[in-house]
């Protein structure tokens, strides 16, 4: 899917809950279809529903308040590096996207892949 970036390369996905909650200027992708545009590097953005998650977002001013980074695509899945209490923790692209509300993501890729060994 290469239409449909924005000026900030932010791409929302929501479309394997079937929720269509993206901002209407933003493409929807399903899971399977995330899982191949992600690269090492990226970041991905999601919205916790517990309340420590919810004032960040509030006093951001953004939807968002959960942030993780692709650090492996070696297999089928892509693993996300995340914080999580009381530690930072990997993740499958499937978990993390699952406990984001109304599972909405926003992508932000990298001009450039990082250089090899450096991710």
């Amino acid at each position: 899917m290469t239409s449909g970036r924005t000026a900030l390369g932010m791409r929302c996905f929501a479309g394997w809950r079937g929720d269509g909650n993206c901002a209407p200027q933003l493409p929807v992708m399903n899971l399977e279809a995330l899982g191949r545009e992600v690269q090492v590097g990226d970041v991905l953005f999601t919205r916790i529903a517990a309340l420590p998650f919810r004032k960040v977002a509030a006093i951001t001013g953004s939807w968002t308040n959960h942030v993780g980074v692709i650090v492996e695509k070696a297999g089928p899945v892509p693993i996300i590096a995340e914080s999580k209490f009381p530690r930072s923790r990997l993740s499958s692209l499937a978990e993390f996207v699952a406990r984001s509300q109304g599972g909405r993501v926003a992508l932000a890729k990298l001009k450039a892949p990082p250089p090899s060994g450096d991710a």
